[in-house]
């Protein structure tokens, strides 16, 4: 039974690394288009917008460095609802990148 939650904890540890990845992955793209929006037309909005990407993007840059220094997923039981908020964060940034594009 130990060595079934031990590769579990592996495989949530592999793919959160990944889905991390992914949402860095769009949250820069996210603030290259709002940086370049905000070039061009200097609107409160897209401040807003590039601020709060930012935010995100640092978050995640937090969360990721927790995932590789602290090795956070030592206890499934922490990495599975962890893992499942990061990966509801991909769908959104996913959704928002797709709508920001358009």
């Amino acid at each position: 039974m130990t060595d079934l939650l031990e590769i579990a904890t592996i495989i949530t540890t592999v793919i959160s690394f990944m889905v991390a990845i992914a949402n860095i992955v769009l949250l820069v793209g996210l603030i290259r288009i709002f940086h370049s929006s905000y070039r061009k037309i200097k609107a409160k909005f897209t401040r807003g917008l590039l601020t709060f990407v930012t935010f995100l993007l640092v978050q995640q840059l937090f969360f990721l460095m927790g995932l590789i220094a602290l090795n956070t997923f030592r206890q499934f039981s922490a990495g599975g609802p962890i893992f499942f908020l990061n990966a509801l964060e991909l769908v959104a940034l996913i959704i928002f990148y797709r709508t920001t594009r358009e």
